[in-house]
């Protein structure tokens, strides 16, 4: 019995070995075909590949290699489908790879209906008014040249005007490390959120129906010298003027009681970004460090404060189907009297507690925690639609994602509003949501949230949360 054991095993060595050995041994890039890519230039593409002709790597690490440099090619936006293949050559010890993709379409003008509240569920509740709507045209033409470039140009009016332009060169040298992004813009809103009463915005619609003006205008240059890692250091010049109540309402809102200020601002931004899919991620993680000074005393002297942003974002893959993804982000500012013009706590962009939609949380400090339990309910599809004849709008991919939520945040307020009742203090919401994700990385969630307060509702949002 032991004799047959033994010589069982014996042969199932001998049978793995040659498997084990083919997976040690190293294997040379012959070529990286390229298909597909009738406007982008190939050295575009080459930069986010880990993989190049004349590297050696095992066959073990070759899924890796084509799973991350799928994802890098994803993450470009330049692309609506990505798809790698390999023929492994035994006899040479050689890799040849092919690159499939379906560039996008690049140049969108993009009709603006954007509503003038802070975000959708809080401009449901204040009535649906069809009248603080802001409507224009957003040029976008992206991958300009086929160089990864971005041109915008935008104007908007409505309840608020705007105008405005940005260019984006990613890649200024040859190794494609440096790059530089410039912009300005001149908005006129109808209207300011001068403090907050109760964790609600309190409004003034100034006269001459416009309550505030401004001006920025910055220069950003870029330093990318890993396919991770990008360092940016922004320069920038705001002027802003406010109606002459405002300053009245809230000595605070600029500096001193003016209703004309100007300053200049530098602010350093490092990201290290190692997701799947930066639209709707899965796996992976982004960290990202921010700190700026707006103030720095060469135009103007009435604005002089710094904050910085710290944010960690995780995603796991679970089981199949099940994914978990974390957010944690802290922000630390000043604490000498801030001008609120500049002073952003919970309940803007994309920092809030789901629950707490339409309340503010004014503070100079906060920690937000952000999670979330994913099941994939609808795996991605993709819906021809034969009616249209291009293939960049005609092909459909969506994918629908069931929710778990749950988020936390405590912040520290004072010197807006010290009595607010959701200010110093943990606040925790949650509840269910349903995320379709579909081409052209739109993301589209349908969330039913409760905060601890047992104020509960049902909530339309644009975007991933983390």
């Amino acid at each position: 019995m032991r004799h047959t054991a033994l010589k069982r095993l014996a042969m199932a060595a001998m049978l793995l070995a040659p498997a084990t050995l083919l997976a040690q041994h190293q294997y040379r890039i012959n070529t990286v075909e390229i298909q597909g890519n009738k406007i982008t230039r190939p050295r575009i593409i080459n930069r986010e590949l880990t993989m190049h002709p004349g590297d050696r790597l095992h066959l073990d690490s070759l899924r890796y290699h084509m799973e991350r440099s799928r994802s890098n090619l994803r993450n470009v936006n330049l692309f609506n489908f990505v798809e790698i293949d390999t023929c492994i050559n035994p006899l040479d010890s050689t890799i040849d790879v092919v690159i499939r993709m379906q560039e996008r379409w690049y140049v969108f003008p993009i009709p603006i209906f954007k509503v003038a509240d802070r975000n959708i569920p809080e401009w449901i509740d204040n009535g649906w008014k069809l009248d603080r709507l802001d409507y224009g045209l957003h040029l976008v033409w992206n991958n300009f040249r086929g160089r990864r470039e971005i041109l915008e140009i935008e104007a908007r009016f409505g309840y608020n005007w705007k105008f405005g332009f940005e260019y984006s060169f990613p890649y200024l040298d040859r190794k494609q490390r440096f790059g530089l992004e410039v912009g300005a813009e001149y908005a006129r809103n109808r209207e300011v959120t001068y403090s907050s009463a109760d964790n609600k915005r309190l409004l003034n619609n100034g006269s001459d129906d416009h309550a505030q003006q401004y001006i920025e205008a910055y220069v950003e240059p870029s330093f990318r010298p890993q396919l991770y890692n990008v360092h940016k250091l922004l320069i920038g010049y705001s002027e802003v003027w406010t109606a002459p109540e405002v300053a009245q309402l809230n000595p605070h809102y600029l500096a001193n009681g003016k209703d004309h200020v100007r300053f200049m601002s530098i602010e350093y931004n490092l990201r290290s970004d190692l997701r799947d899919y930066n639209s709707y991620p899965l796996k992976g993680y982004l960290f990202e460090f921010i700190f700026r000074k707006d103030g720095l005393g060469i135009v103007g002297s009435d604005i002089d404060q710094f904050s910085a942003y710290v944010t960690f974002n995780k995603y796991w893959p679970l089981h199949r189907r099940w994914h978990f993804v974390h957010g944690t982000t802290l922000k630390a500012s000043s604490v000498a009297r801030q001008s609120y013009y500049l002073q952003e706590g919970l309940g803007y962009h994309n920092d809030f507690v789901r629950g707490y939609e339409l309340y503010v949380v004014d503070a100079q400090h906060f920690l937000l925690f952000k999670s979330s339990l994913k099941w994939t309910a609808f795996p991605t599809r993709v819906l021809n639609l034969k009616f249209l004849k291009s293939n960049k709008f005609g092909l459909i991919p969506f994918t629908f994602y069931m929710n778990l939520n749950l988020d936390a945040a405590y912040s520290i307020d004072s010197q807006i509003s010290p009595k607010a009742r959701l200010s110093n203090t943990w606040l925790m919401g949650g509840g269910l949501g349903l995320d379709m994700v579909t081409y052209y990385d739109v993301v589209i969630r349908f969330e039913y949230s409760m905060n601890r307060h047992l104020e509960h509702g049902f909530r339309l949002h644009v975007g991933k949360h983390i």
